[in-house]
């Protein structure tokens, strides 16, 4: 009896402890950087979601196989293998719900992409809104296994992961209002694994700057669509797999945006005349071209290949207004005679109208364009780097800019068409000064100095011309200002090198032989006198390189100076011979 009762002891003392094994083991899993490795190293990267989607089932299948839960299969039907919490012994039991969530979201993603137009394919749409719910399905399991067999950092990545899945179900059945809530649960989560977790903290934060405007789009729809969409246009050039469901739905709420500018939109004021806009494509076409030029307006300082590119889709959009607008004058020309009036002739008045208002923007868009071109160009035209520009450079961005200033339409005020003509002149100083600095690198110095006094003529002109203005134009009179300067500036040291390396060998000899022979104080004179010596002569000495003589040449001089005491001979000075010791000599007796 003892020793069946120590027996049973011992089997009592084994369940305990196995049951505090059980208690104690918490298993860890980061769950937010195995779902971002998988994506970015499987095709998601490109956005290929038929690839990740793949590869998916694949690390499916060889998590079930390495922990034996394959489903079966019997001699009538299908056996599944169900998932269960209790039999969790390891991390690589989580691995199955999130990749789970992972198949069914990356399928929803690719019908999603390839069936967006929900009018065209409503079957579509729901079979990639099920796949979501899918997802949804498998991360809130993906949860409870955590709360159950996980410790606390996987706990919570486990319920942000979950709250992301319902955000992105929401925001595609467009339940804006509970799409924030989970998002919103999702980042505070995150924000506070970023502050406790140091080592991943550059992933939480990657996911927070997702979760941003998918909330400002949540933001956008609740508020009734009186919001900043720019605010939320900045996301849509990122090529992160999280902002694609954002983009499709960022399309739908800037046309809608569009559509309400474009109400509003019903007339413009152009050359004192209210021009009305009838076409509902051109109001939308120049309300598309508005937003570009607010994106460029927020960062203009300095000239970028962004900018370049923000400039580019400019100027398409205006050339799309004026395509549409040129289509509808033509709509009208094509109509028969009879049914021509003055209604019809003042509506193709009103397009022309429009035509040339769109044509204003974009030149005045081109010349601002050129002009920050022109500034960048400036700053590394003595630059000791690998982009280095050349005169030639600015001397045609300066054509195109004088081309641009003489396209514009010259208006009836007189102060208006001073200022244009002052900005010609200006423009076209300009230009002759880098003609001049292109001739100068060519060692053309005649031809550059003569384009340099014609750059300071017009500068000139352009000063007259704003001084006539009665709005004068500070900026533009200090422009030309410091202009002047550089002109100066430049001729001293065209002139110095001209004078320097720029003289013909037959006239020096000519002059040298011409200067001995009327001159005889010449004959002695060093051929290769310097500058300073021949600074107030015309004479041109040949190979005259240096500017002063160093060292300077040896002088005769007295090796003790003369000097002249005028003032001694009037001085009497007092009898001192008694105080004069006296020599006795030997000789004295002679």
């Amino acid at each position: 009896m003892a020793e069946v009762e120590k027996k049973e002891q011992e089997n009592i003392n084994n369940d305990n402890i196995d049951k505090i094994e059980e208690i104690i083991v918490k298993y860890s899993l980061p769950i937010l950087q195995v779902a971002k490795t998988s994506q970015f190293q499987n095709g998601l990267r490109n956005g290929n979601y038929n690839r990740y989607r793949n590869y998916c089932s694949k690390r499916l299948h060889k998590l079930r196989k390495f922990l034996n839960l394959q489903h079966g299969k019997s001699e009538k039907s299908f056996v599944k293998k169900k998932y269960d919490i209790k039999n969790i012994d390891s991390e690589r039991y989580l691995l199955i719900p999130l990749f789970q969530a992972e198949r069914a979201w990356s399928f929803g993603m690719e019908i999603r992409e390839e069936f967006n137009d929900r009018d065209k394919y409503p079957r579509k749409y729901f079979h990639y809104i099920r796949k979501f719910k899918k997802a949804v399905k498998w991360a809130e399991l993906l949860q409870t296994s955590s709360e159950e067999k996980g410790d606390d950092n996987t706990i919570y990545e486990a319920r942000a992961y979950s709250h992301f899945m319902k955000g992105t179900l929401f925001i595609a059945v467009e339940n804006w209002k509970e799409a924030m809530d989970q998002l919103i649960k999702s980042r505070i989560i995150y924000e506070k694994l970023s502050k406790s977790n140091y080592e991943d903290s550059h992933l939480y934060s990657e996911r927070i700057e997702e979760l941003n405007p998918n909330i400002k789009l949540c933001e956008y729809n609740i508020s009734g669509k009186h919001a900043n969409v720019s605010d939320i246009l900045e996301f849509q050039l990122s090529n992160n797999p999280a902002f694609d469901l954002l983009k499709s739905k960022l399309e739908d709420v800037v046309k809608q945006s569009r559509q309400v500018k474009a109400e509003r939109m019903t007339q413009i004021n152009w050359k004192h005349e209210n021009v009305p806009i009838k076409s509902e494509k051109t109001r939308m076409s120049m309300i598309a071209a508005q937003e570009i030029v607010h994106e460029i307006e927020r960062d203009n300082s300095h000239y970028s290949k962004e900018l370049s590119n923000l400039y580019t889709n400019l100027f398409m959009k205006y050339s799309d207004t004026l395509e549409l607008i040129r289509n509808d004058i033509r709509d009208l020309k094509r109509l028969p005679e009879d049914k021509r009036s003055k209604k019809v002739e003042t509506q193709e008045y009103h397009l022309n109208l429009l035509i040339s208002y769109i044509t204003y923007l974009k030149i005045t868009k081109t010349i601002e364009r050129d002009q920050l071109l022109v500034k960048s160009l400036e700053s590394q035209l003595n630059s000791q780097g690998k982009k280095k520009s050349k005169p030639e450079d600015l001397v045609r961005i300066y054509d195109n800019l004088i081309q641009s200033t003489e396209q514009l339409e010259i208006s009836d005020d007189i102060d208006q068409a001073n200022q244009n003509s002052a900005k010609l002149l200006t423009l076209k100083a300009f230009r002759c000064y880098y003609i001049a600095l292109y001739y100068l690198f060519d060692d053309k110095y005649s031809e550059s100095i003569a384009l340099l006094d014609h750059a300071s003529n017009r500068a000139r002109n352009a000063t007259n011309h704003l001084n006539e203005c009665e709005n004068v134009n500070e900026d533009a009179l200090l422009e030309l200002k410091n202009l002047q300067k550089k002109i100066r500036g430049k001729k001293c040291v065209v002139s110095a090198i001209a004078f320097k390396n720029n003289v013909p060998e037959n006239e020096t000899e000519n002059d040298d032989k011409n200067n001995n022979n009327n001159n005889p104080e010449n004959e002695n004179q060093d051929k290769k006198a310097t500058i300073y010596q021949t600074i107030d002569t015309p004479i041109k000495i040949k190979d005259k390189k240096d500017v002063i003589g160093f060292p300077p040449d040896f002088e005769l001089a007295f090796c003790k100076p003369t000097l002249f005491d005028l003032s001694l001979a009037e001085f009497t000075f007092p009898d001192l011979d008694d105080r004069v010791e006296k020599k006795k000599s030997f000789w004295k007796f002679w």
